[in-house]
């Protein structure tokens, strides 16, 4: 017999809805005025996308040496290292640039991972549909013109909102309840990450690797939850607190399962999207071969498939496209564990520019979940994340945070806010879930009873935290003078102690520029069209 908690009111329901958590996003991020506002590693996806549309390839020749300027290359003839930039007319490695351009048999292409084209190729096509039906600009104009912002920004959006979505999909399936209040707390988690991490600032604003990253993320870690709730669901659990010993199924010990196989896609390609993720897939395949321990050879077999088929789509595409199977860009040389390595650390997590608590403190919600998360499985009681998910999910924080820190240009480069950090973020969302759960009620709140003042008190802090963590992003996503502050008073790049400035952080500059007209008019002559 249906219960009223089974037909939730309507009001509920449309709180709940997918396609109103789609309105609000999508809204949020179209409407938001900065777009590709550092003009770094993404600038070159919508040059690449046209070049592969119109020419079958990815070169960025055509484009003439001036417009590639600034911006890291591979040259196919070496001439130039890997990655080089050459910054300026007359400036060193300009002739071999030059040289390079003019000769038909040499290509220059984008030093970044062609995924960043390959996610503009759908913006390519329709700028040039629009320009067949209408007669106004197409791509390759607005390209020469600076007209493709828009555009661009609409595809890194359109793919940030696919992973909200997919956060959306994964608190529902660890949230306890009626649906209709899993709906609504679903949304309410989901439109914090879209708007209160660099989801929004960063991901949302261009094609960064970070913008793929974040889908294939929280693609995994929504078929871990999956994984792991199928487990952990109703039915008899260790009183010990240990991860229950699944019931061994019978029959065809090497069927497939469909999850795992998506969750071992969606790792090795992120690991494609961000190679810092590498990390991530190894982790989260490991807990995925230990929880379905019961079924060794099935598990191993998915896992095997869905991992192989992403490698094998990845070299083709890399010898069809740069012809290599294994791009430049992929080195791990690029790490290495340097003198800077503890302040980098110390500056991702809590530095005023770049610390992830200090931009979405928001996610110290992980560290209450990680709480309830191993209280309720001492007492015995079913959830989700289970113990040993959770050890997984903080060792892969982990893991990003050494491979960030590993990088010599630890900052960040001309970016806003926690860039680097963007990846350790659908894992801390699935650790805050359980706190989620209990905070608004759920099947562990009763504990609470006794205490109303102290869940009201943790209310209004978390609801402090959401609306701080949103607003600084959205001082990165509205006021593109932030993105001024990696240039001025000083490059960033030339002094990356700027981070740790309280009085100059970055999400202060549009402050800064109404009060001190001086910083202004200075930074307006070295930030163009900010």
């Amino acid at each position: 017999m249906a219960t009223e908690s089974d037909h939730p009111s309507r009001g509920l329901a449309v709180a709940g809805s997918w396609w109103l958590l789609t309105m609000v996003v999508l809204g949020v991020y179209l409407v938001s005025p900065v777009r590709d506002a550092t003009d770094a590693d993404p600038a070159f996806a919508p040059l690449s996308a046209h070049s592969l549309v119109h020419h079958g390839d990815l070169t960025l020749d055509r484009f003439g040496a001036r417009r590639l300027i600034g911006h890291p290359v591979v040259v196919s003839d070496g001439s130039l290292d890997a990655g080089f930039v050459v910054s300026g007319v007359g400036s060193t490695g300009w002739e071999q640039l030059s040289a390079a351009v003019a000769d038909p048999d040499v290509d220059v292409v984008d030093y970044f991972p062609w995924t960043g084209a390959v996610l503009a190729v759908p913006a390519v096509l329709v700028a040039d549909g629009w320009a067949a039906l209408t007669g106004t600009a197409d791509s390759g104009e607005l390209l020469a013109g600076g007209g493709f912002a828009w555009l661009h920004a609409a595809s890194a959006s359109l793919v940030v909102l696919g992973a909200v979505l997919a956060v959306r999909a994964t608190a529902i399936a660890a949230l306890t309840g009626p649906m209709g209040r899993r709906r609504v707390l679903s949304n309410a988690t989901a439109l914090v990450v879209a708007l209160g991490t660099s989801a929004y600032s960063t991901a949302s604003r261009a094609l960064w690797q970070h913008t793929p990253s974040l889908l294939l993320l929280t693609l995994a870690l929504w078929c871990a939850v999956r994984i792991d709730r199928n487990v952990t669901g109703p039915g008899p659990v260790d009183p010990t607190g240990s991860d229950p010993e699944p019931t061994p199924e019978p029959r065809d010990p090497v069927r497939l399962q469909g999850w795992t196989v998506g969750l071992a896609a969606a790792s090795a390609a992120a690991a494609v999207a961000r190679p810092t993720n590498l990390a991530f897939a190894v982790l989260i395949v490991a807990w995925v071969l230990y929880r379905n321990r019961h079924r060794p050879l099935a598990t191993a077999a998915s896992a095997l498939l869905g991992g192989s088929a992403v490698v094998c789509a990845f070299v083709g595409l890399s010898l069809l496209l740069v012809g290599r199977v294994v791009p430049q860009y992929y080195s791990a040389g690029r790490l290495q564990l340097g003198g800077w390595f503890a302040e980098a650390v110390a500056a991702n997590w809590v530095s005023p520019s770049r610390g992830l608590l200090w931009a979405s403190p928001i996610v110290v919600m992980s560290v209450a979940g990680t709480v309830v998360a191993l209280r309720s499985a001492g007492r015995g009681e079913p959830v989700v994340p289970g113990r040993a998910l959770v050890v997984a999910l903080w060792a892969t924080v982990a893991a990003v945070t050494v491979a960030v820190s590993a990088f010599s240009q630890w900052w960040a480069g001309h970016a806003f806010g926690p860039r680097f950090m963007t990846e350790a973020v659908p894992a801390l969302v699935v650790l805050a879930l359980p706190a989620v759960d209990r905070l608004a009620g759920g099947a562990a709140a009763d504990r609470d009873a006794r205490h109303p003042g102290r869940r009201t008190a943790a209310l209004v802090a978390v609801c402090a935290l959401a609306l701080w963590s949103v607003a600084f992003h959205a001082v990165g996503s509205v006021a593109g003078a932030s993105g001024c502050w990696n240039a001025y008073p000083i490059d960033v790049d030339s002094d990356p102690a700027r981070v740790w400035s309280l009085p100059d952080a970055q999400v202060l500059e549009p402050v800064h520029r109404v009060l001190d007209p001086q910083r202004r008019a200075a930074q307006d002559a070295v930030c163009v069209g900010r």
